[in-house]
């Protein structure tokens, strides 16, 4: 974050609009910040018994870093 504005410029003005938020459905105005997504993940993998053997990777919610990149591939 520290040398966004001189690697990506075009994305830290995005940051600077206000566009850094995880859409979690194609609903309009669902979108949650990153670090509250990451919650609410957290939140389903433990009250569903956490990632266990035998667990399909679809319902594995993503990590932090996969919406960091979604984000990012988001924004532009």
């Amino acid at each position: 974050m520290l040398s966004l504005r001189t690697e990506h410029p075009h994305l830290a003005k995005e940051f600077e609009n206000g566009n850094f938020v995880v859409n979690k459905s194609r609903t309009a105005f669902s979108g949650i910040p990153i670090d509250q997504a990451q919650e609410q993940n957290n939140k389903c993998v433990k009250g569903d018994g956490g990632a266990r053997k035998g667990r399909s990777i679809e319902n594995i919610p993503p990590t932090y870093g996969a919406l960091v990149e979604h984000t990012k591939r988001v924004a532009y």
